[in-house]
C-alpha cells in the first residue's frame, strides 16, 4: 500500500476529530492562544490527547518519507513528483509506531532505552520512494549549497544552469513555485535571466503539501484546480507572503492580519487605487485543519514545521533531512502529550 492508503486505514483506527471542522475550538482560537498564551498548565482534554495521538503517528510515516527524500538529495537525486501516492510501505508501520509512542512514555518516566529510535528506524525502513517517472539526477542550481550534494563535484554556474528543468514536472498541486515559473518560461524576477534552476528545494515544498494533507485529509491545493489562473498567481506573484527575515513562512497570523487591516482601510478611504492583491501564498484556513483538536503549543509548532517547507523562496526551505528529524522530533512530543 502506498502512504495515502496507509494514513486512511490510521486514521479510521485512531479517530480524534471531524477533519471538516471538528475539534475544541476552530483553528483562530488554536492560533491565537498558541500566540497570546491563555490559560497555562491545563490538563489535556480527552480530544486534544486523542489528536496528538493521531498526529504523531502520522508525523512518524511523514518523518520516514522525509528520509527516503533527503536520501535520494544525497546521491544527487530530485524526484519531482513526491506526493503520498508515490511512497509505498513495504510493510504496515503502524505497530512500530505503536512502540513508538509506548517507548515515548516510558522514556518519559524513566531513564533512555533506545527503544523509540528503534521503534523509529523500523518505521523508516517500511517507507520507500517510488515512480521515478519525473525524477532528474544530478540536478542542483548554482544557489545550492554543495553540501546538500556530497555524492557530485561542484559545478559552475554556467553548468549548473545547464541542469535546469525545461518543463514543469509532477502533479500540478504540489509543483513548487519555482516549477510553476518553469512551466510558463517566466523570466528571473526583475531581468531577462532564465528561470531559477530547479533543484532539492522543490521536492520540499511537496513534503510541506503532503504534510498539510496527511494531517487535514485534504489536498493543500485542491480548492484551487478548477481556476489555475488564481492558483499560478498565487503561487509566483511578488516575494513571500508577510516574509520575515527569520523565516519568511508565507503564512499569515491573526495579529499580523489585524495591523494590516488599518492601513489597507486607510487606503481605501483615501481613495488610492491599488492592484488587487495576490491571493495568499499558504492559505491559513487551509493549515488550520491540521491543528484542528491539538493544544496550543502542539499547534504553533505543528505550524512551524509548515513553515519550514513552504516558503516561495527556495533558499529559505528547510532540507529533507532537517524536515524528518524536525518531524521525529514533534512526534515524540506528542507522544508525550496523548
Amino acid at each position: 500500500m502506498n502512504v495515502k492508503e496507509w494514513r486512511e486505514s490510521f486514521v479510521a483506527e485512531h479517530p480524534a476529530r471531524d477533519d471538516d471542522g471538528g475539534g475544541s475550538g476552530s483553528g483562530d482560537e488554536v492560533l491565537l492562544a498558541a500566540e497570546g498564551g491563555g490559560a497555562g498548565g491545563a490538563r489535556p482534554s480527552a480530544g486534544s490527547r486523542a489528536a496528538a495521538a493521531r498526529s504523531a503517528g502520522v508525523l512518524r510515516v511523514f518523518s520516514a518519507v522525509a528520509l527516503s527524500l533527503a536520501t535520494l538529495h544525497e546521491h544527487g537525486v530530485v524526484h519531482l513528483d513526491v506526493k503520498a501516492d508515490n511512497f509505498l510501505a513495504r510493510f504496515d508501520p503502524g505497530p512500530a509506531v505503536a512502540r513508538a509512542r509506548a517507548a515515548a512514555k516510558r522514556v518519559a518516566a524513566s531513564e533512555y532505552d533506545h527503544a523509540l529510535d528503534e521503534a523509529q528506524a523500523e518505521v523508516d525502513h517500511a517507507i520507500c520512494a517510488a515512480d521515478f517517472g519525473e525524477a532528474a539526477a544530478g540536478m542542483f542550481g548554482a544557489g545550492t549549497p554543495c553540501r546538500q550534494w556530497p555524492a557530485l563535484p561542484p559545478r559552475s554556474a554556467a553548468e549548473a544552469l545547464a541542469g535546469m528543468c525545461s518543463r514543469a514536472r509532477g502533479a500540478e498541486r504540489i509543483r513548487a513555485p519555482e516549477v510553476i515559473a518553469v512551466d510558463a518560461g517566466l523570466g528571473a524576477k526583475g531581468g531577462g535571466e532564465a528561470a531559477a534552476a530547479v533543484t532539492s528545494a522543490a521536492d520540499v515544498w511537496s513534503l510541506g503539501c503532503m504534510l498539510v494533507e496527511l494531517l487535514s485529509g485534504k489536498y493543500l491545493y485542491g480548492e484551487d484546480e478548477d481556476d489555475f489562473p488564481r492558483f499560478f498567481l498565487r503561487l509566483t506573484a511578488g516575494g513571500d507572503d508577510d516574509e520575515s527575515a527569520a523565516d519568511g513562512d508565507g503564512i499569515s497570523t491573526a495579529a499580523e492580519a489585524g495591523r494590516r487591516q488599518p492601513r489597507e482601510q486607510g487606503g481605501a478611504a483615501s481613495g488610492a487605487s491599488a492592484a488587487p492583491k495576490a491571493p495568499q501564498l499558504v492559505p491559513k484556513e487551509r493549515v488550520d485543519r491540521c491543528v484542528r483538536g491539538l493544544s496550543p503549543a502542539s499547534a504553533a509548532a505543528v505550524r512551524r514545521l509548515v513553515r519550514s517547507m513552504l516558503c516561495r523562496n527556495p533558499g529559505h526551505r528547510a532540507t529533507a533531512r532537517a524536515v524528518s528529524a524536525n518531524a521525529a522530533r514533534l512526534a515524540h512530543s506528542l507522544e508525550l502529550e496523548a
